[in-house]
């Protein structure tokens, strides 16, 4: 017997079944799409003026990613207010990994806990890979009459303060690493705060104040001049640029030992983990490419690999040392 049956009879499940040879067409073009990033330029924020050394490593990273990926890594310099107008930039950017920030340990470890306010949240940050290191020099000038580290603390035992440490700039870590030396040795020298490095330096060579803490790519040439003496370097190891100069460690003060200067890359928090590991998989072959490391090396930078879990431990670390300093000097910053 014949049934008649309604027109639309069945039609639910020919567009339940258009709908699924649809998404089975389009998931792999999104996942394609994510596979081939970058599909537009890379924007890369630096928080310093151009021509200093953090925005020469950062044209020197720029021009390896986008010889690397054939998109353009565009840098634009934005500083000011101690990193913290670039990191707001960024945490205000999308989490796409087209907008990256070239920033200083101190942006994560030292600026968050320095601030009662910040206009952005340091958790909308994540270090996405550890650049480069630079070593810190504590030196003073060659006619200070001091030729030691022992020498220098000596006198400010003796005499409270009667030595003087510049910096470069309240809050920096120049100033948190004389604080923290202040505390390992039990001293009281006198913090000199300076508008940046240049004005620091220019004191110490006119002996104005005793001491700074500098990085060694500045401090290497004035020693090898003959102006500056080096007292001692952070880090685990002596500098090469410096070999003769003992580390904190050698020196007595194994505090100082794990502290060094160091650049890292930012991005926003959540970025998708296609993205991420296609971000990923291009810095590393930049950040082992011999080319790459030799031109950080002759810059007096290290290049360690480090791993994002690595990296994680070592802004928790930092940021637990630095709280300490913080809180024992009861430094604040409004």
């Amino acid at each position: 017997m014949f049934i008649a049956r309604p027109l639309f009879a069945g039609m639910s499940s020919l567009l339940a079944a258009l709908a699924t040879l649809w998404l089975a067409a389009v998931a792999p073009t999104a996942a394609h799409a994510q596979a081939r990033y970058p599909e537009r330029p890379v924007k890369l924020l630096v928080p310093y003026p151009p021509g200093g050394a953090m925005d020469l490593v950062g044209r020197i990273l720029a021009k390896d990613f986008s010889e690397r990926t054939g998109q353009p890594m565009v840098v634009e310099n934005k500083p000011g207010a101690a990193t913290i107008i670039a990191a707001t930039a960024l945490a205000g950017a999308a989490p796409d990994g087209y907008t990256l920030m070239l920033a200083p340990n101190s942006t994560l470890t030292i600026i968050p806990q320095l601030y009662a306010k910040l206009p952005f949240d340091v958790k909308s940050l994540e270090a996405v890979a550890l650049v480069g290191t630079n070593q810190m020099v504590f030196s003073t000038s060659s006619g200070s009459g001091l030729n030691d580290l022992a020498a220098l603390v000596g006198k400010a035992r003796g005499t409270p303060k009667s030595v003087s440490y510049g910096s470069f700039g309240n809050g920096n870590i120049t100033h948190l690493l004389g604080e923290l030396l202040n505390q390992s040795a039990g001293i009281a020298m006198l913090h000199v705060p300076y508008q940046g490095a240049a004005p620091a330096m220019s004191s110490l060579l006119g002996g104005n104040i005793t001491a700074t803490f500098d990085t060694v790519t500045n401090v290497a040439p004035q020693v090898q001049a003959g102006k500056l003496r080096a007292l001692a370097v952070t880090g685990r190891q002596r500098s090469p640029l410096l070999p003769d100069t003992p580390t904190f460690a050698e020196s007595g003060y194994p505090a100082l030992a794990a502290v060094d200067s160091w650049i890292g890359l930012l991005a926003p928090a959540g970025m998708d983990a296609r993205t991420r590991t296609r971000l990923d998989a291009h810095l590393d072959h930049i950040l082992r490419d011999p080319a790459f490391v030799r031109q950080l090396n002759e810059r007096g930078f290290d290049v360690p690999v480090v791993d994002a879990a690595m990296l994680a431990r070592r802004v928790e670390e930092e940021r637990g040392l630095y709280r300490q300093v913080i809180d024992k000097a009861n430094i604040r910053l409004d």
